[in-house]
């Protein structure tokens, strides 16, 4: 059926954008984190040591 074709495109197409729109926020709010991190004096060398780990 072309409708159900179309409808499974555009919700393809939605995954898409909400995984971008996800990543963006991620990285947003994890460029926030680092550029406060003053705020986050204890919080930044954990997250490092496990990086390294």
């Amino acid at each position: 059926n072309l409708a159900d074709q179309v409808i499974l495109a555009i919700d393809s197409e939605n995954r898409l954008v909400c995984r971008g729109l996800v990543g963006l926020m991620l990285l947003y709010t994890s460029c926030r984190l680092f550029r406060s991190r003053y705020h986050f004096s204890r919080l930044v060398p954990s997250l490092l040591s496990l990086d390294l780990a």
